[in-house]
């Protein structure tokens, strides 16, 4: 399930910031109430949430409250989530100060480290580079990965 590009209701939003926090508290192995409520406040997933809360918006045609919101998520978090960005449910940021993001991702996308990514659906065949460079694979069944440096872009490399 990919992220709607027609307005959502508020109940689908919710159920996408769910679906981030379940990725986040499975890939930190459950953890007490008090671990969760320190990982709900980590900035990591703090980008995440203010990026549904703007995409939210901006799907809704309040472009500029979005990107207001956006720009006080990127001096809060340190990671730059474009509200125009669709990103699928299940996403999960490792490290949030330097992160640009802009494009296309399906769903449980991951990205750790400092990076930018840009995709346009991303998709396409399987396509994998060096260790330390990105993964992507078609459809939504597959995770995508970028890791430091990785610049995905689809449709490139078929």
């Amino acid at each position: 399930m990919a992220a709607p590009s027609q307005a959502p209701n508020w109940s689908q939003t919710r159920s996408f910031i769910r679906e981030d926090f379940k990725r986040l508290c499975a890939a930190y192995d459950g953890g007490t109430l008090s671990r969760r409520v320190y990982w709900f406040f980590l900035p990591n997933f703090q980008a995440v949430l203010l990026y549904r809360v703007c995409r939210h918006l901006y799907l809704r045609n309040w472009r500029r409250s979005a990107r207001l919101l956006s720009l006080a998520a990127q001096r809060l978090t340190g990671a730059e989530i474009s509200p125009a960005a669709a990103i699928g449910p299940g996403c999960l940021i490792g490290h949030a100060f330097g992160m640009i993001v802009f494009g296309s991702f399906g769903a449980r996308c991951t990205f750790l480290g400092q990076c930018a990514a840009m995709g346009n659906g991303i998709g396409g065949v399987a396509v994998q580079f060096g260790p330390l460079h990105a993964k992507t694979f078609r459809g939504g069944q597959h995770p995508f990965t970028t890791f430091a440096g990785g610049w995905p872009v689809s449709n490139t490399h078929n």
